[in-house]
């Protein structure tokens, strides 16, 4: 399985591109092979279409975590069109974005909000959610910042990142989705099989859990119930 990238012939940023490259293989997601990657000094871009809301979620999760500290700027939509990242970004804005990248002379970042500590555990039908993959939708556009999200570990635990890894959460409202699917082998070809956890957990508008992140450490106990 091969990732599609592109990056100017003056960047540095080589390794990246071959470790997101690399990451983004092992996931088995076909869809995966139609984005495109720019890297910068201070930005990835990541852009194209894939099949489902979850292989955006793995896309988006999987960038943050190789991205170093660089601003991950997703553009990728979920087809047939519906946008689903929580940053929505001008064209004019995304000119001069990329016009960064490739001059070198878009070093400023964009102010990042405030996060807090937020760690908690999943559970469903009373054992650990292991493996399974957590997004923190904010209930408010006011502030733009990427989706807050976290790997669960085999004791069920999680630490949310949301500019990189690990580093915590803005204060505010926020629908969660969990959803867990398992690496199968179907016809000689790994992919992500059926999602384990009940479906209505994998979307926004229908999730039972909703979170508020409070100033100081905030632990969040996320107990998924059919």
């Amino acid at each position: 399985m091969s990732t599609d990238t592109h990056q100017h012939s003056n960047s540095p940023n080589d390794n990246l591109l071959k470790r997101l490259s690399s990451l983004l293989a092992g996931v088995h997601i076909p869809s995966l092979r139609k984005v495109h990657i720019l890297a910068g000094d201070e930005y990835v871009v990541l852009s194209g279409e894939v099949n489902s809301f979850y292989a955006w979620q793995v896309l988006e999760h999987t960038a943050e975590r190789a991205a170093e500290g660089r601003r991950v700027v997703n553009e990728v939509r979920v087809a047939p069109g519906r946008q689903v990242t929580s940053r929505t970004i001008s064209l004019g804005t995304l000119l001069l974005l990329f016009a960064g990248l490739v001059s070198g002379c878009g070093k400023a970042e964009p102010q990042r909000i405030a996060v807090q500590p937020v760690t908690g555990q999943v559970t469903f039908q009373g054992k650990p959610a292991a493996g399974a993959f957590v997004v923190f939708h904010a209930k408010t556009e006011k502030d733009k910042f990427p989706p807050p999200t976290a790997e669960v570990d085999k004791q069920g635990n999680f630490k949310l990142g949301t500019y990189t890894r690990d580093d915590g959460a803005p204060v505010g409202e926020y629908a969660v989705t969990v959803v867990l699917r398992k690496t199968i082998e179907k016809d000689g070809e790994f992919q992500q099989g059926p999602n384990l956890l009940p479906e209505q957990y994998s979307k926004p508008g229908t999730t039972k859990l909703n979170i508020r992140v409070a100033d100081g450490a905030n632990t969040v106990p996320l107990k998924i119930i059919r």
